[in-house]
């Protein structure tokens, strides 16, 4: 069979007669087309151009919308449209009104809306707002096939009147323990969070008053440079009553072994609270914690080593700490060593009060 007979056979198929009127299937009468996927088409009694006066109503005619799947609706005026001008109507009789939605249009900014099909019939109502209108385009298309609910560029704002669907979902976790799924719950418009765990220490990423640079010396609440600290009971250095942000501090000492150093918060210790202070062995490499002297993994606790016995310490992460009447900073020798000097220090914050 040659290629012209096989075209032939093709179309003694696909030429079927309509049912009503025996003309070919694919005409308007039929309705075929309408059941096409990709099929749409203008609602002209729910479309119009002419330009509405002061407060003036256009009310489209109630249209069945059985064998349509959604509704376009787009509308861009010269004026805006009275509150909730824009009105789509759904009714289940197409004489009565069963549900409406509402919606604001602004001057010169055409907007797109589309629906599902809510109920059988459906009409458009449109009323202009208190100024006369000089151009009005408002247009309805039905379509059979799915489409993309509504398009907005990521930039762009979102407003009240702005086409969404309506997303409700339930967010669950599973308890540990028992191995059930529970869902999670809200406090007013919040989710639930545990409470019963509150930190005795606030960070923040930012304070109202400039950082500032301290000298630790007698001026400050500590002692001059070059005192001779001892084993008997803890020497300040620093001192600071008020409010204010905590950022780093550089205690540079004699010796780097031997020392319990001590960093008080508003009367609490911060370094390891049960010694209280932390000794300076303890975060040296190969000792108890074994502080890695890399900078970049020490900093990250707020621990770090520099030349010439000089301990760094940093609020861990870089986020400053927040202290609301004191910051204090102690050092004393380790019982039964010798006596060695407190060369300066250096520390890093903000004054609120």
């Amino acid at each position: 069979m040659n290629v012209n007979n096989i075209l032939k056979v093709i179309r003694g198929i696909v030429r079927l007669r309509g049912a009503t009127d025996n003309t070919l299937i694919g005409n308007v009468s039929d309705r075929l087309l309408s059941h096409n996927y990709f099929h749409a088409e203008v609602s002209t009694g729910n479309s119009t151009t002419l330009n509405l006066g002061s407060s003036g109503v256009f009310t489209g005619s109630w249209i069945d919308i059985l064998e349509f799947n959604n509704v376009v609706i787009t509308v861009i005026t010269s004026h805006a449209s009275a509150t909730d001008g824009l009105i789509v109507q759904w009714s289940n009789d197409g004489s009565n009104v069963h549900s409406v939605d509402n919606f604001t249009i602004n001057a010169n900014a055409g907007k797109q809306f589309s629906f599902g099909r809510l109920t059988r019939y459906f009409r458009v109502v449109y009323t202009n707002g208190a100024t006369p209108q000089t151009s009005f385009s408002l247009q309805t298309i039905l379509c059979v096939g799915a489409l993309k609910t509504s398009s907005h560029r990521m930039r762009d704002a979102i407003v009240n009147d702005d086409d969404a669907e309506l997303v409700k979902a339930v967010i669950t976790g599973r308890e540990p323990t028992t191995g059930d799924f529970i869902n999670i719950g809200v406090v007013g418009d919040r989710l639930k969070v545990e409470t019963a765990v509150a930190p005795n220490i606030t960070f923040v990423n930012s304070f109202s008053n400039k950082l500032v640079y301290n000298d630790m010396n007698a001026s400050n609440g500590g002692v001059a440079r070059d005192t001779s600290i001892t084993d008997a009971a803890y020497t300040t250095v620093f001192s600071y009553t008020g409010s204010g942000y905590l950022a780093a501090f550089i205690l540079n000492l004699e010796t780097k072994p031997d020392w319990i150093i001590r960093l008080i918060v508003d009367g609490a210790d911060v370094l390891i609270p049960d010694t209280p202070g932390i000794l300076s062995d303890d975060i040296t490499s190969n000792f108890v914690y074994d502080l890695d002297l890399e900078p970049e993994s020490s900093s990250r606790i707020g621990f770090l080593w520099g030349a010439n016995d000089r301990l760094i310490w940093t609020s861990p992460l870089g986020i400053s700490m927040q202290f609301s009447s004191s910051a204090t900073i102690q050092l004393r020798r380790v019982t039964g060593k010798l006596s060695k000097k407190f060369r300066a220090g250096l520390i890093a914050l903000s004054k609120e009060t």
